[in-house]
């Protein structure tokens, strides 16, 4: 197995040889591991005290094979086979300032492993400030077609989040996610922005470029840097922003469509997700935030009457039971058996 010169330890080598298609995204090429098809082999490999960097050094495929004959081993061994392949896409991308970050690594948001546990997504590719992913966040979102109140809502809540020193978390799209985010930047505020197309494009966008370039900015996302865009992945990455905030407010969601059904999967996994969902309450409301509002979502204050918005996340919106609060628990299910999970937040 030839192994890439980029400076990456044997573990997350192996994670990324697995998981990603760098760039190779044609039907003839050799899929990626998915989620759950990575999640499986992560189990069989702890469960024999194993670490995903052991595939790497154990080059005997007749072990590999007896201790788990029903997996698709030969489709393994070629995925891990493809190191000269991950040597040249990472140099290119890293030319762009494209990173990755895998799920066993201490940089990789703990909030994502707290309350996603095993869905958290094995690699995360970025460009920008990698320490904004740390950081107190409200994930503003919202309908791309949102009228012009729902755009001035949006954007009087990302001044005052710079204005609060908390960062915006939303998704970069048009409307409401975009205009959120690049308000909290020209306010001298940060954001992160999860997206669900082309990183690449992405981080040469005229929107966004001037902010990571000064370092109050990061984009991420699960899908590789050069995948176009498809409306399974932006529903996909809406429990990503949900999960990286403090807590979340919808500006204006139709009673379909993304912005809905990411809103009405964070009520689902409420308080499991630890994240309080916010709705607009006050001016012309579309139906979906009235409905948001019944299925148990909280009435944001007006924004007249807020002092500082770190009051509104700080306040006890939900009420975790003991099995619940267990349940938060941070959950490396992966990690090499040598190396103790990292403490949670």
């Amino acid at each position: 197995m030839v192994l890439t010169s980029v400076p990456l330890d044997l573990d997350c080598q192996a994670v990324l040889l697995l998981c990603s298609s760098f760039g190779q995204l044609g039907s003839d090429s050799i899929q990626p591991l998915s989620l759950s098809e990575y999640n499986h082999l992560a189990t069989c490999l702890k469960n024999s005290n194993l670490c995903p960097a052991d595939l790497l050094r154990e080059k005997n495929q007749d072990f590999w094979r007896n201790l788990s004959p029903q997996m698709d081993w030969e489709r393994i061994f070629k995925l891990l086979n493809r190191g000269g392949l991950m040597g040249f896409v990472l140099e290119r991308w890293q030319a762009q300032g494209i990173w990755t970050l895998c799920r066993l690594e201490e940089n990789y948001p703990k909030r994502l492993k707290q309350r996603l546990k095993e869905k958290a997504p094995p690699i995360l590719y970025g460009i920008g400030n990698q320490s904004l992913l740390h950081q107190r966040g409200l994930a503003i979102v919202g309908s791309r077609n949102a009228d012009k109140d729902a755009i001035e809502y949006a954007q009087r809540v990302g001044e005052l989040c710079a204005r609060d020193g908390l960062t915006v978390i939303s998704g970069g799209a048009r409307g409401v996610d975009r205009e959120a985010m690049l308000r909290a930047l020209d306010s001298g505020g940060q954001a992160v922005g999860v997206v669900a197309d082309s990183l690449v494009k992405a981080s040469v966008s005229s929107y966004f470029r001037p902010a990571l370039s000064q370092g109050s900015l990061v984009l991420i996302s699960p899908f590789d840097p050069e995948a176009r865009w498809l409306a399974s992945r932006a529903m996909q990455r809406n429990k990503y922003i949900y999960c990286l905030a403090e807590a979340a407010l919808v500006v204006s969601s139709e009673a379909d469509g993304g912005t809905w059904k990411g809103a009405t999967e964070a009520l689902k996994h409420y308080p499991e997700w630890q994240v309080p969902v916010f709705i607009r309450a006050q001016g012309s409301l579309p139906p979906g935030n009235t409905q948001l509002l019944k299925r148990g979502g909280f009435a944001f204050p007006d924004l007249s009457e807020i002092t500082l918005l770190t009051e509104i996340l700080d306040k006890p919106h939900h009420h975790l039971s003991k099995k619940g609060s267990e349940r938060q628990q941070l959950s490396l299910f992966e990690s090499s058996p040598q190396t103790p999970p990292p403490p949670d937040d």
